[in-house]
């Protein structure tokens, strides 16, 4: 009659540094008298390695044979085409993204770096789109000057985050810039008065108006 085993041990070898796995070791369920499969709940590439399970009894100890265990993976691997990017101001653009992951991502977003302030940007951010798992890339919808800046792509899958390199994007151009020849003018009654602006704008603006401010009398 087979004696009842009182403890189960497992060993992980891998490039001869032996680990010793014991009921309650973090990321696993398992190994114990009642249960000696090993349960390795989320395998990463650091679990690779050659398994051998031990049973302890009064009498002594055996182990079983060896088994090797192979994980598949990696992070993702993101990359962005094009480290310079340029754009004017209130155009849309599109940086591009492109995601290879094994096992498939499930998140992906980026991180804005604007002057130190870092910003994470997902596919329900206000005024972009794209940002989806099959479609990484960002699009902005509107471009001002506050979209300057660098850029990271990011996804993650079961083994972790995958970053790409970052990218600049500088914006051409602003609010128009506006000024007079002259602020202070003096004409007779009836007399012609051409008060001279000057704007430069980039895009080019589209419209132009004035606004008057009538001055209440000087009281002597």
């Amino acid at each position: 009659m087979p004696i009842p085993s009182k403890a189960c041990i497992l060993e992980k070898s891998v490039n001869g540094f032996i680990t010793t796995i014991s009921p309650g070791t973090i990321g696993t369920q398992g190994s114990t008298p009642s249960n000696p499969s090993l349960i390795i709940v989320v395998p990463t590439n650091s679990d690779s390695g050659n398994y051998v399970c031990f049973a302890i009894n009064d009498i002594g100890q055996r182990g079983s044979l060896s088994t090797e265990l192979k994980v598949s993976g990696d992070l993702p691997s993101v990359s962005i085409g094009t480290r310079l990017h340029e754009s004017d101001f209130g155009s849309s653009y599109t940086i591009e993204c492109k995601v290879i992951a094994h096992p498939a991502h499930t998140t992906v977003y980026w991180q804005h770096n604007y002057n130190g302030i870092i910003r994470t940007i997902k596919n329900d951010t206000l005024g972009v789109s794209g940002i989806f798992i099959d479609n990484p890339s960002l699009t902005i919808d509107f471009i001002t000057t506050s979209d300057s800046g660098k850029y990271t792509c990011i996804a993650e899958n079961v083994v972790g985050v995958g970053k790409s390199q970052e990218v600049d994007l500088k914006v051409n151009g602003g609010p128009p810039v506006v000024d007079v020849a002259s602020t202070r003018y003096s004409v007779k009654p009836g007399d012609d008065i051409t008060m001279s602006c000057f704007v430069m704008s980039i895009p080019l603006h589209t419209n132009v108006y004035w606004v008057k401010t009538v001055l209440e009398p000087m009281l002597f």
